[in-house]
C-alpha cells in the first residue's frame, strides 16, 4: 500500500470542510464589525471634538467681559494690556496665556507677571513691580533695585 492513500485512512467528508469555512468566515465577520465600530466612534469623537473646538472659539458666552488688574501703579494699565493683547471681547480661548505674560514682562518696570482665566469670561493680571532703592549717577541718573540692578 505505501504512503498513499489507503482503504483505512479517514476522509473529510465535504460538510465538515464547509463547516469549518462557515466558523472562519464568521469569526472574520465578528472582526470587522468590530473594527468598522471602532473606527465610526473615533471618527465620531474627531469631529465632535473639532466641533466643539470651533463653537467654543466662536462664541459670545466666552467672550472676556472683565479684566482685573493687580499691582500695577508705575506702569500703565492700557500699555501693559495693549502689549499683551488682552481686550475686552477677545475670545478667552483665544487668549494666549504664556505670550501675554512674557509680553508684560518685557516693560522695564515689571519684574514679574501672571495672567490667568477666569471662566466664563475674565481675565486677572497680577503684576509685581520694581522697586527703585536708590539712584546712581554714572553721566546720567539711573534708578537701582534693591538687588543693585539698574533698569
Amino acid at each position: 500500500m505505501g504512503f498513499g492513500r489507503g482503504k483505512n485512512r479517514r476522509r473529510v467528508d465535504a460538510a465538515e470542510r464547509a463547516q469549518a469555512r462557515g466558523h472562519v468566515l464568521r469569526r472574520v465577520g465578528h472582526l470587522l464589525v468590530r473594527m468598522a465600530c471602532a473606527a465610526a466612534f473615533i471618527g465620531g469623537a474627531y469631529f465632535g471634538g473639532l466641533k466643539l473646538h470651533a463653537c467654543a472659539t466662536t462664541s459670545e458666552r466666552f467672550a472676556v467681559t472683565a479684566i482685573t488688574w493687580t499691582g500695577a501703579s508705575r506702569a500703565s494699565r492700557a500699555e501693559l494690556a495693549r502689549a499683551a493683547g488682552v481686550v475686552k471681547g477677545m475670545n478667552l480661548f483665544e487668549l494666549d496665556v504664556a505670550a501675554a505674560k512674557r509680553a508684560i514682562e518685557q516693560h522695564p518696570w515689571v519684574r514679574e507677571a501672571e495672567v490667568t482665566r477666569h471662566f466664563p469670561a475674565a481675565v486677572s493680571v497680577r503684576v509685581e513691580e520694581i522697586r527703585p532703592a536708590a539712584v546712581i549717577s554714572l553721566g546720567d541718573l539711573y534708578l537701582v533695585d534693591s538687588e543693585g540692578k539698574p533698569f
